[in-house]
């Protein structure tokens, strides 16, 4: 027999007595959440203004957004208790950057998906209970700024390679008009060619330094790896992939440097100068633009990253290669990898076909023989040997091979000749092959047009 005041009363009493409990719970929640959070993951969320926050757990990153925030807070806390910790969500990023000392160290992240509490305390707690951090390489814990960056130093590569390329197509090109390999015109270009040469190399360095640097937060983020935000010399020297490249884009003929060999081909002396060689290693120099494609086809995907953590898809050139056959542009995709294809082979085809023996300037002493002069075919006829300068013959060559059909009216004659036609052969096969494949995938009935 009590009274309903005197039990609503009671009630009131526990409900503060419970929200009380609950309030005290939460906050040891959250300052045990803040202990064991990574510093990679706190700078991150800094990073970008605590509208995200990346939280590895059992190899995968679960997301808590400002929306499961509010949600929360507008199911367990008051509005004027909302809105102070809203202030203070938008403060953490300004009250990190004013945080001047810093103490690196390894904490596994186990820090599981934010049910209660906000944000911006488990940050604030962190950066209180560790003393700051250095806000000056804040930007190598954040995986979208070190990708920036890095492709920024693959589209450098890129436009200098095209540049060297056009560089060393003049130096041959000035060799069959007349220029001696010896000349200051010759010499000028080989300058600029090693000038550009310098440039790659340092842009393949910071590449490859951002890249072990964006694999080790990745690994960090993911597996909670510890995450060295330093990168040193030796890394990046010492990668197998880095040192690949630098052997394909380093060599070329330095100023005041020229030579000439010989070498038979089918019974036939040909001559080669050292430029002409090093020509074609420099033209390979290109294959840095298909970097430039994989960034245009994965740059609509800003959230790739944390895809790529969920799901473990690589969002690399094998997958941008997938997405350009499937789509309605992959035709546009396939004539400009054919025209481009053409051109390449083309000049180095043409390059191949050409001996020194008949170009002006020093020659090799061998070049005085009658195999130099009189070349015989495979099946025995003998021609004067004339060097071949117009393009779009070669052109027409590599044309003719990759479509398979083959005229006969122009066929090489010298082994590098022969190699770079297979070749051409090979990659205009995979083209066909790429062309039928998609467009088996592209006139398929959609799933409507099938049940209509």
């Amino acid at each position: 027999g009590q009274t309903p005041d005197a039990a609503n009363s009671r009630v009131s009493s526990n409900d503060a007595v419970n929200s009380r409990v609950s309030s005290n719970s939460k906050s040891d929640k959250v300052s045990r959440l803040a202990s064991t959070a990574s510093r990679g993951d706190l700078e991150e969320a800094i990073y970008n203004g605590g509208d995200s926050f990346s939280r590895p757990r059992s190899g995968f990153t679960r997301l808590a957004s400002k929306e499961d925030v509010r949600r929360e807070l507008n199911r367990s806390h008051s509005r004027e208790e909302f809105q102070t910790l809203q202030k203070a969500m938008k403060q953490s990023k300004e009250e990190f950057s004013n945080a001047t000392a810093s103490r690196r160290e390894s904490i596994e992240p186990s820090l599981p998906i934010l049910r209660s509490g906000t944000m911006s305390d488990v940050i604030k707690e962190a950066i209180r209970s560790r003393g700051g951090a250095n806000t000056q390489y804040l930007w190598r814990h954040h995986r979208h700024e070190i990708n920036r960056r890095r492709d920024r130093w693959r589209r450098l590569s890129a436009i200098f390679a095209v540049l060297g390329s056009g560089v060393v197509m003049g130096q041959f090109e000035g060799n069959l008009q007349g220029l001696l390999p010896t000349s200051l015109e010759m010499n000028i270009l080989k300058a600029v060619n090693s000038a550009i040469t310098l440039v790659i190399l340092a842009c393949l360095y910071q590449v490859y330094w951002h890249q072990i640097l964006f694999g080790r937060l990745q690994r960090h983020l993911s597996r909670g790896a510890h995450f060295d935000i330093h990168v040193t010399f030796r890394d990046v020297v010492t990668h197998p992939l880095f040192i690949l490249e630098v052997l394909l884009c380093v060599p070329h003929v330095p100023p005041g440097v020229t030579y000439e060999f010989a070498a038979y081909s089918f019974g036939n002396l040909v001559s080669y100068r050292i430029e002409a060689v090093l020509c074609v290693i420099n033209i390979m120099r290109c294959y840095l633009c298909w970097w430039i494609f994989v960034q245009f086809m994965v740059s609509d995907f800003p959230m790739r990253h944390t895809v790529q953590n969920l799901v473990s898809i690589e969002f690399g050139s094998l997958w941008a290669l997938k997405r350009a056959m499937n789509s309605w542009s992959a035709g546009v995709y396939l004539l400009g990898a054919m025209l481009l294809l053409i051109v390449f082979f083309g000049y180095i085809y043409r390059l191949s076909e050409i001996s020194a023996c008949l170009l002006p300037g020093e020659k090799h002493w061998k070049c005085d023989w009658d195999q130099a002069k009189v070349w015989k075919t495979a099946t025995g006829n003998e021609f004067v040997k004339e060097n071949d300068v117009y393009i779009l013959n070669s052109m027409w060559f590599i044309f003719i091979t990759m479509t398979t059909v083959g005229y006969g009216d122009i066929s090489p004659d010298t082994n590098f000749g022969r190699f770079f036609s297979v070749l051409a052969c090979f990659l205009g096969i995979l083209l066909a092959s790429l062309i039928t494949a998609t467009l088996n995938v592209l006139l398929r009935f959609t799933p409507a047009e099938d049940s209509g």
